[in-house]
């Protein structure tokens, strides 16, 4: 009898463990449909594992933020995300925004009547089964000087996150003088706006200087509402709730506190939050001129909810810094590591802590400004973690980024005994300082400079960074980061029918804070009296369409350099020509153009 050889190895008999080997390797989401369509075999296996890898090698970042949001068992869309990732990568490459200033739809309703603010209002009239009242519905202003004796316009606190499986929204949250605003926008749907205003709290004194949202699961229970850690100029520093469910959109509420910290009637400067799940998150503050704390921090509910009125938190521990030193910012690096930004001869420090002990009081490094810098005393008001390994769901804390007022951006290793391994500067404009800094995952990070209300971006150029070319190549960064790292900077200014000549803030206003959605389809930035939205995918020009040209002009056009300095400035032209090859062979978005060349 005669026995017959196995039919040789085909494409599509090879194991998974194989295919997904291939798909590894495949450089461009075209070159992922194309392997999808050679065979029935091989397109079951693209659907249900080809997207998933390509989006974990190209996008890491943004996989581990999936991953850590998905509920179990729940199936993931990773063939859209990697479509949306793919046209977000180009437009970030090619600089293709759309910016405009935000500009919240809220109203408010007051009786129409000689103590009335019903004149120049739109007037509506409410009829019950035994009154008629006449109203008119008034533009609300957030950060309005109501009952203050403020003059000059107030400096925004931003945060934001996006929701990909519990809500699916886009949430935007504004600390807008003493009043707190939200945003949210499902997809490319509507955006819908909520006003929480305090009566308590003056313009000024009452300002909002810190404001952290929780995440979708360390809020169990409140649904589509909003909870957050705030904390003001005044000392008061709370967990707050912000009722959206069921409330109508585009109304002016009132905040629900859930739970009070004790600050010792010190003004609150800055804070972060540890997000880790409702029994596990963290907040540290830094509080009046030296001090910072560290509290523990349970979610909404349950015991939380029931002695918010009665006792208020103490800190897990204190820390006070030395005289003439003045701590600017905290940020956790890491569950058990904590960044501290100051102005001092060692303006950065990094802590180590517990949710039992606290800060620990020897910091387990510092940074100093004499061998990073060259000068005795420097201030760092911003730092940011990296993710250290692909995939990774949980930041380490070893790698990571400070915004020094030297107006450099340095790279710092705790595993180095470098002070810094890397610098990202500006040559262009070489000695603005550094006000915000955010990361974009392991690809690029921004930068909120301290005047002329300038924002910078920079490519971080290191290993795994930037693994995704638009052109459909995989192009492997340089073995290390490299201090003339490619990058570009914008002016945020308003457009032309907007523009206050008389106000310098318009043009002068430092970059306060920033906030980056986890897709990298919009940042967030804040200027003086100001929230500015960039947005890099397609819903961004339909959201300029829907706006009314009443309302904001529709998008700004923007100036632009890039730090390889030709000469050449650029400004963005129409909307519409976002998305086209442009410029220089198409390395350019189509709304650039070439305005200006520098003499000589």
């Amino acid at each position: 009898m005669t026995i017959c050889p196995p039919p040789p190895p085909t494409l599509s008999t090879l194991p998974y463990d194989i295919l997904r080997l291939i798909a590894s390797h495949l450089p461009s989401a075209a070159s992922i449909a194309n392997f999808a369509a050679t065979s029935t075999p091989l397109r079951s296996f693209v659907a249900l594992e080809g997207w998933r890898v390509f989006v974990q090698v190209r996008f890491p970042s943004f996989h581990a933020e999936i991953v850590r949001e998905s509920p179990p068992l729940q199936t993931a869309d990773w063939r859209t995300w990697a479509q949306e990732q793919t046209l977000i990568s180009r437009n970030w490459q090619r600089r293709g925004f759309v910016a405009r200033p935000l500009e919240p739809e809220i109203s408010i309703h007051v009786p129409t009547g000689p103590r009335g603010r019903g004149r120049g209002g739109a007037t509506t009239t409410t009829t019950t089964a035994t009154t008629t009242t006449a109203t008119t519905r008034w533009a609300w202003t957030p950060g309005a000087n109501r009952g203050g004796r403020q003059t000059i316009r107030y400096s925004p606190v931003l945060d934001a996150y996006e929701s990909v499986f519990f809500t699916g929204e886009a949430v935007v949250g504004v600390g807008a003088g003493p009043d707190l605003v939200l945003r949210k926008r499902t997809g490319a749907g509507k955006a819908i706006w909520w006003g929480f205003e305090s009566r308590e709290d003056k313009a000024g004194r009452g300002d909002i200087t810190a404001l952290q949202l929780l995440r979708p699961r360390e809020k169990d229970g409140y649904g589509r509402g909003e909870v957050a850690v705030v904390g003001r100029a005044n000392g008061k520093l709370e967990m707050v709730a912000m009722r959206t469910e069921g409330e109508t959109a585009g109304r002016v509420g009132r905040v629900e506190v859930l739970q009070r910290y004790e600050t010792g009637g010190l003004g609150v400067k800055s804070a972060a939050l540890l997000h880790r799940g409702p029994a596990e998150m963290m907040v540290s503050v830094v509080l009046g001129t030296s001090g910072v704390a560290l509290y523990r921090v349970r979610g909404p509910g349950g015991e939380a909810e029931a002695e918010a009125q009665a006792q208020a938190q103490a800190p897990v521990s204190e820390m006070v810094l030395a005289d003439g030193e003045i701590p600017w910012m905290t940020t956790f690096l890491s569950p058990s590591l904590l960044a501290l930004g100051a102005t001092s001869s060692a303006p950065l420090r990094v802590y180590a802590i517990s949710s039992q002990e606290g800060i620990r009081g020897t910091p387990v490094r510092t940074f100093s400004a004499v061998e990073c810098a060259g000068v005795k005393t420097m201030g760092v008001y911003a730092t940011a973690p990296l993710p250290t390994s692909i995939g990774s769901a949980e930041n380490a804390g070893e790698v990571f980024l400070a915004g020094w007022y030297d107006g450099v951006s340095r790279l710092h290793d705790l595993r180095s005994p470098a002070q810094f391994v890397a610098t990202y500067a500006d040559p262009i404009d070489v000695q603005t300082p550094i006000y915000s800094l955010c990361p974009l995952g392991r690809q690029r990070f921004v930068v909120g400079g301290g005047r002329h209300c300038i924002l910078k971006i920079f490519d971080l150029r290191m290993a795994g960074a930037r693994v995704y070319d638009y052109l459909g190549d995989c192009n492997p960064p340089p073995p290390s980061p490299s201090p003339e790292s490619p990058g570009w900077a914008t002016y945020l200014s308003p457009p032309v029918h907007r523009r206050t000549f008389t106000n310098a803030a318009d043009w002068e206003s430092p970059v306060y804070s920033l906030a980056l959605a986890a897709s990298g389809r919009s940042v967030f930035a804040g200027t003086q009296g100001r929230v500015w939205e960039l947005g890099f995918g397609d819903a961004a020009v339909a959201a300029v369409a829907e706006t009314p040209a009443w309302r904001d002009g529709g998008g700004a056009r923007l100036t632009m350099y890039e730090f390889g300095w030709t000469g050449t400035m650029y400004r963005q032209g129409a909307e519409s020509a976002m998305g086209t090859a442009g410029l220089e062979g198409g390395r350019m978005d189509g709304r650039w153009c070439a305005t200006a060349m520098r003499a000589g």
